[in-house]
């Protein structure tokens, strides 16, 4: 079944601003889709572009679709009628595909493994864990050491290995305090440290989302510690003064805090969320020192209750965050609604300042907007999001490119200048490490890390490169 999709883009998204393409899929179908930020619907490989969705109408269930160019066009390539909350996706070297999801109605969760060689038609592996579900309220992430971890509603956390075998049952969250887990997110680091995060739900359900808390695992889940080192035993508590660590502020705790999105990139972990305080509500964007545990970075007070540039914000409940995982110093995007549009911001130093990068057109209703963590090898941000509420409604595939959005041209100028990367690549390694050099002279350092990163990746052999890398150590 072939779904042709209509990209439009908004060529007035404004001066030195990123146009974000929008691709309809399915209009008008009634199901959980895309169903909140909390988890990865959307992947990307050497195969193409993935996206997951649930629909329950007529009990056409789970859908797994693929795009070969850029996300212009999909295919569904499998599905299956059982009514499903949107399945989460996650892909390793191989380009093997990987589904998981609680089975409604049976009290168990699946898992899908796909190949390239079936060209992701049906699954080569198909298994089940009983006992172990969710409700409609899950997250994964794929450990390249060869498995997977599956963070269920209830505060659980599997261990699988590639080939569907269970490894371990870790139960992490539990209820406590009048809270109980809810919406989990979880993140694996360069290091191959496990961060995982819970959005708490109050026990009596007068406040919807209460807190949330945070933990982090160095061995695989065996063993767990508070954002600032110290060790904390499982199942811990999902109470407000429980040993997690606390994401949100104090004085949220009687207001709705869901956690939108965490992201985890050069030591800092990263938080996104909305607290739905009644008329005051705040829009918090936060940093952490990944250490220590110190909140460095709060949008709420750092930047009056404002996240965003000089010209586009994020004010949203839902939103996410996405890098490239093979560029330490590469820059980090943040992706959330802007009133009726949908809004891109990118820091260049790891979330210390934002600026705007990338707005779709007027879509009427931005809902659940999220998206893939990390970059498409070809330098884009993917995503979906629901254009209507509730987020049933009507659902586009996103996309806009990394690369900085061209400047006009200043008046009397016959054409644009060249950017600093086009021209300085035209050099040399050994004359662009000197010019790395003179731009951390003038402390300009982060103009200087992205040639000193330009130099590793064009000449990874030369003396140059070994040079460049030290120097990129050393200002980290």
């Amino acid at each position: 079944m072939v779904c042709l999709l209509a990209v439009s883009a908004d060529p007035a998204a404004g001066e030195g601003i990123h146009a974000i393409q929008l691709t309809g899929r399915d209009k008008g179908v009634v199901g959980e889709i895309p169903f909140q930020s909390h988890n990865q619907k959307v992947v990307s490989n050497a195969k193409g572009i993935f996206i997951t969705h649930g629909r329950r109408k007529n009990r056409i269930g789970l859908q797994l679709q693929r795009s070969t160019d850029g996300g212009r066009t999909f295919k569904t390539v499998y599905q299956d009628k059982l009514a499903v909350a949107p399945p989460t996706i996650e892909t390793d070297r191989d380009n093997n595909i990987y589904l998981i999801y609680p089975e409604t109605g049976q009290r168990r969760t699946r898992f899908l493994k796909f190949s390239a060689h079936s060209g992701y038609t049906r699954p080569v592996v198909s298994r089940s864990y009983n006992g172990v579900y969710s409700a409609a309220k899950f997250a994964s992430v794929c450990d390249p050491r060869g498995r997977l971890y599956h963070a269920t509603q209830w505060g659980h956390l599997l261990v699988i290995d590639t080939s569907g075998k269970l490894l371990a049952d870790r139960h992490v969250f539990k209820g406590g305090g009048g809270a109980g887990p809810s919406y989990p997110h979880l993140f694996l680091d360069r290091s191959g440290v496990l961060h995982f995060a819970m959005t708490t739900a109050d026990a009596e359900d007068k406040i919807p989302y209460e807190s949330i808390r945070y933990l982090k695992s160095p061995d695989t889940g065996k063993t767990w510690y508070a954002m600032d080192g110290k060790r904390v035993s499982t199942p811990t508590t999902c109470a407000a003064d429980g040993p997690s660590t606390m994401i949100n502020l104090p004085d949220e705790l009687k207001h709705a805090t869901w956690l939108a999105n965490m992201h985890v990139k050069n030591g800092k972990v990263h938080f996104m969320y909305l607290a739905r305080i009644p008329g005051k509500e705040r829009q918090h964007y936060m940093r952490f020192d990944g250490r220590t545990g110190t909140r460095e970075i709060d949008s709420w007070s750092t930047w009056n209750n404002r996240f965003g540039g000089k010209k586009l914000k994020i004010h949203s409940i839902c939103g996410m965050f996405a890098s490239d995982p093979a560029r330490r110093w590469g820059p980090l995007f943040a992706v959330g609604a802007n009133g009726r549009k949908l809004a891109a911001l990118v820091s260049t130093d790891n979330g210390s300042t934002w600026r705007e990068h990338a707005e779709s057109r007027d879509v009427g209703k931005v809902w659940a907007e999220g998206g893939a963590r990390a970059v498409t090898r070809d330098g884009q941000v993917i995503g979906t999001l629901a254009t209507a509420k509730p987020q049933w409604a009507t659902t586009q595939f996103f996309r806009f490119p990394v690369r900085p959005p061209p400047k006009k041209p200043s008046l009397g100028s016959g054409r644009p200048k060249p950017t600093g990367k086009s021209s300085t690549r035209s050099l040399s390694p050994d004359l662009q490490l000197t010019l790395a050099k003179l731009l951390l002279a003038k402390k300009q350092k982060h103009k200087a890390i992205a040639v000193l990163e330009s130099i590793v990746k064009d000449h990874p052999k030369s003396k140059a490169a070994e040079a460049a890398r030290k120097l990129l150590d050393r200002e980290r």
